[in-house]
């Protein structure tokens, strides 16, 4: 499939006569050809693949190796319309546009050890679903979503031990402000019927923990 075969070269000494079959061929090839490239253009080559390598102890392991990218051409259609343009222009045909494909770069957002351990105090405050109390209270300067992502790469498997890892991994998570606020009401309705208490109001903690927790909160009020 040379150029010529989709849209030859046009001379005024030899006009090319086509059919409306011929036409439409073209430009159903032209469209599919612009279609395979808009794709592979979206496509990102990797610059590096991982192989397995032999060490000196005989052991394979996995390293990176560079790949040379090969750039894209334009599709043949195009070539076609601009061969004549760049031949009777004087440009040589090395000067055809090659595209090379490249990531875009990604705006990674950093928080510092100080909004960490603000993080860590919503937790507390707040709890794991109540997101966007946190923000609104602690971290307006963030979005929900970039402390959502921050608490999930944080308490990830791959993560490195830290706080809000251990508060998350706990078997009792700590009471949120507003669960206080529901165990006091809850108090005063059934008093210290924790039991009652704990299918009416609370179903999700231990009766025992209930207790535990009103018992600090009616001593922290009376040192208070």
């Amino acid at each position: 499939n040379g150029l010529p075969a989709i849209m030859p070269l046009i001379s005024m000494d030899n006009l090319p006569s086509y059919t409306t079959g011929d036409v439409r061929s073209v430009i159903d090839e032209m469209r599919s050809q612009v279609r395979a490239f808009k794709r592979d253009l979206h496509r990102v080559a990797r610059s590096r693949r991982r192989i397995f390598v032999q060490g000196d102890d005989g052991v394979p392991r996995l390293e990176w190796m560079q790949v040379k990218i090969e750039p894209l051409t334009l599709p043949l259609a195009m070539q076609c319309l601009l061969v004549p343009l760049i031949e009777h222009s004087g440009f040589r045909e090395s000067m055809m546009p090659k595209i090379v494909v490249v990531r875009k770069p990604k705006n990674r957002i950093h928080f510092l050890d100080t909004e960490d351990t603000l993080l860590l105090k919503g937790l507390r405050l707040f709890g794991l679903e109540d997101v966007a109390s946190i923000r609104v209270h602690l971290m307006p300067c963030k979005t929900a979503s970039q402390l959502r992502n921050r608490i999930n790469n944080l308490r990830a498997r791959r993560a490195e031990a830290n706080p809000i890892k251990d508060f998350c991994l706990r078997r009792i998570m700590p009471f949120t402000l507003e669960e206080e606020e529901v165990l006091r009401l809850g108090v005063i309705v059934y008093g210290d019927e924790f039991n009652e208490l704990n299918q009416n109001f609370l179903v999700n903690r231990p009766i025992l923990a209930l207790s535990h927790v009103w018992s600090h909160m009616r001593n922290s009020e009376t040192a208070g």
